[in-house]
């Protein structure tokens, strides 16, 4: 295996996961990797189970020296359902925990923002937790476990992903998991088009709620993937030529076991996505646009109305949506629903599902100033939404005019847009 191969592949999946919108890439606010999805989890594991948090326990100093303390912790689980290796009743995983000794940053007293939100309205807006969920007695968890690579550790377990690898559950989509779990059982233990099958299971996730969002996202990294590859293989098209190179010749080195797994997940992930038949693209879409009236007969916020899953089906779907999910979403738009940021989300899916270059001036236009705050003016003057040559000519000074807010501004852009777009629809219509 060459390193180009492997710097090429990864390097697209970051680019791809820093280029497309927040909401794909942060759909779990996820700060240093993608999440793992049930069908990655599923094929990092030797082993997966369906268990019971019971305890955990104190396992001691594991080191101590002068720059940190490391305490050992262990999970006591009890085992219902064995879904992948040897069937037992109970497992226990063991955790490190790190305290630092050395001198701690000073903490500002001014809190962190997320998408233009403070951490504490973030939080209100989507329960999200970093690391592995915090478990208490009797949560429902589905363990993906590997074989423990830590000297001293033969035989035992530890999770396949620090993260993602004990996904606590409810106990009412315990069904929708077992189904998706037993289905990836029969495909990775059957002769046959193995790659075909896991896409058929894909949209099967997508379609039941419980799993929409393992499947959304997983086809969503693939088209985002691939879309990247091609941009870079146009971009880098005659390179060669122009340089004057007839060949350019990698050097081979032995890939770390972390870069070959995730060269095959990204690879994987292009493949399916090469693979959604039309037929499979207008089901989505379908479910997509069925799952819009929902969301407006509510007249709440599109984004609380709306599941994580759908978010992400929705982010999926854009690629090929027509004029159908352009008028769902600017009956959204009308009724006002969504931030700021997602209302801009939301034009940019419109103005592309109707390829009109008049409708992605206003998005753009709503967009250059997009995380100003509503009451902040507009100084600049080239920033003003009329024209001076529109003024009329008037006693008072330039300076008594009230000047435009940033608000205001993104307010006469969204009624430029939808007033544009429902003229466009019921013209073409």
């Amino acid at each position: 295996m060459f390193r180009s191969v492997t710097t090429f592949l990864l390097a697209i999946a970051v680019l791809a996961a820093t280029l497309i919108s927040p909401a794909e890439t942060h759909a779990r606010r996820c700060g240093e990797k993608d999440p793992e999805t049930l069908l990655t989890l599923y094929k990092r594991s030797g082993a997966i189970y369906l268990a019971t948090y019971d305890r955990t326990e104190n396992g001691g100093v594991k080191e101590d020296n002068e720059n940190y303390l490391i305490t050992r912790e262990l999970l006591h689980f009890s085992v219902t359902t064995a879904f992948k290796g040897e069937v037992q009743k109970s497992v226990v995983l063991e955790e490190d925990n790190y305290e630092y000794k050395g001198d701690t940053e000073e903490v500002s007293d001014e809190p962190e923002t997320v998408d233009g939100h403070t951490e504490t309205e973030a939080a209100d807006e989507e329960e999200y937790e970093y690391g592995r969920p915090k478990l208490k007695e009797g949560d429902t968890v589905l363990l993906f476990l590997r074989t423990s690579k830590e000297e001293g550790s033969e035989g035992k377990f530890e999770s396949v992903d620090y993260r993602d690898g004990i996904r606590r559950i409810k106990s009412e989509d315990r069904f929708s998991y077992e189904t998706r779990l037993n289905e990836l059982n029969v495909i990775f233990n059957s002769a046959g088009d193995r790659d075909a099958a896991i896409v058929s299971w894909l949209i099967s996730a997508i379609e039941d709620p419980v799993t929409r969002w393992d499947g959304a996202f997983e086809l969503l990294m693939g088209f985002s993937t691939l879309e990247w590859a091609n941009e870079l293989a146009k971009e880098n098209e005659g390179t060669k030529e122009d340089e004057g190179e007839s060949e350019v010749v990698a050097e081979e080195y032995e890939m770390e076991e972390w870069e070959r797994a995730e060269q095959e997940i990204y690879s994987d992930r292009q493949r399916y996505a090469k693979l959604v038949t039309d037929t499979q693209k207008q089901g989505l879409l379908n479910l997509m646009l069925n799952r819009m009236p929902a969301a407006a007969e509510t007249g709440e916020e599109i984004t609380k109305s709306m599941s994580e899953g759908d978010n992400t089906l929705l982010e999926l779907v854009k690629r090929w949506g027509d004029r159908r999910l352009a008028s769902a979403l600017l009956d959204q738009l009308t009724m006002g629903a969504g931030t700021t940021y997602y209302r801009y989300q939301m034009m940019e899916i419109v103005a592309k599902s109707l390829s009109d270059k008049d409708l992605e001036s206003i998005v753009e236009d709503y967009g250059n100033h997009l995380y100003m705050e509503d009451n902040e003016v507009i100084e600049d003057k080239s920033e003003g939404t009329v024209d001076e040559n529109e003024i009329p000519e008037t006693d008072a000074g330039e300076d008594d005019r009230p000047k435009p807010t940033y608000g205001e501004r993104r307010a006469e852009a969204l009624a430029k847009f939808i007033s544009a777009a429902q003229i466009l629809l019921a013209t073409e219509g």
